[in-house]
């Protein structure tokens, strides 16, 4: 019995339905869905230059398009100038927005076997201590959004946190008995508790008795008692004028204090297990991006405590003591 040859013509689905249409369609399903506002955005701006692209294409029916469509697509990011990087975050967005798409019987997943492109691993650049105590003295404690700022980068550095959830903490998140924050809004949106030190529990509660007029479920607020739950970029900017201040020559911005932590973390401990359990990471991977300062801490750690060394070290000392009689 002869084999049946598969079809190299494409499964299509017949209808009319323009790209804003999809748009509106994909946003809709992601919103009751419950996804973060962050993630939300990501999808608009994905949709953004799917719209740029179907235009200068003269394309106006999603129900048309093919893989070669969604090559195409890579191509035109690639020939905008747009990074490796960016166009891979786009195309998780192209994935997760066609995979709706299909499941609503709308048009075919065409990105569905979409490859990511080759990104160079980059090393994470952190902050010295020197640097990070030289911002905190740059900052004006007397101004209140200054000491709150002083306070934030505390957090971010002690929690190992980011600014996002960080912004997000409520006043009962925080528990001052114990020591600990607990952070329910993060990026993989399972809730993380994670100690801090007594100075960071001082300026939390200080911060809290400033902020208390304003009745606010919120620990972080703007000088009028506003959320800074979405003010990330303000923060960033204000960020920025601290290092400036300080004569830190680095691109300062509230992520690398989470970097800077988790770096001295890995070289004092070398443990990146716990790291990643405090990172609150699902794959180690994430957390092995630290490895080239793990990389030193071996290396240190192997000068410091090899036997051949140590060897070499004592007979150094019994050839002295000899000499000295």
């Amino acid at each position: 019995m002869a084999r049946k040859r598969k079809l190299s013509v494409e499964k299509t689905k017949i209808g009319m339905v323009s790209v804003n249409e999809a748009m509106s369609i994909v946003i809709r399903n992601k919103e009751i869905e419950g996804l973060s506002s962050e993630t939300i955005r990501n999808y608009k701006k994905f949709f953004k230059h799917f719209v740029d692209y179907m235009a200068v294409n003269d394309k106006s029916n999603v129900c048309e398009l093919t893989t070669g469509d969604a090559k195409e697509f890579v191509y035109y990011l690639i020939e905008k100038g747009i990074q490796n990087n960016t166009i891979n975050s786009y195309i998780t967005s192209a994935k997760g927005a066609f995979k709706v798409l299909d499941e609503e019987d709308i048009c075919v997943h065409i990105f569905k076997k979409s490859k990511y492109l080759k990104v160079d691993e980059k090393a994470i650049i952190v902050l010295t201590i020197e640097e990070v105590q030289a911002i905190l003295k740059s900052m004006d404690l007397n101004k209140y959004t200054e000491f709150r700022d002083y306070v934030l980068i505390h957090v971010l550095l002690d929690g190992f946190s980011r600014i996002g959830e960080t912004l997000a903490l409520r006043v009962h998140d925080i528990d001052l008995a114990s020591q600990t924050i607990t952070f329910n809004k993060t990026k993989s949106r399972k809730v993380r508790t994670v100690p801090i030190s007594r100075k960071t529990t001082k300026l939390l509660k200080k911060l809290m008795q400033e902020v208390a007029e304003f009745n606010s479920e919120y620990v972080f607020l703007s000088w009028n008692g506003k959320p800074l739950e979405r003010s990330g970029r303000e923060v960033s900017t204000k960020m920025k004028e601290y290092a400036e201040r300080a004569n830190v020559n680095k691109r300062v911005y509230p992520h690398i204090f989470r970097h800077s932590a988790s770096a001295h973390f890995i070289k004092e401990t070398g443990n990146i297990r716990v790291l990643q359990k405090i990172l609150g990471h699902s794959d180690i991977t994430v957390t092995q991006r630290y490895s080239h300062i793990l990389d030193s801490t071996v290396h240190d750690l192997h000068d410091k405590y090899s036997l051949v060394n140590y060897m070499e070290s004592s007979n150094r000392r019994k050839t002295k003591t000899d000499n000295n009689k």
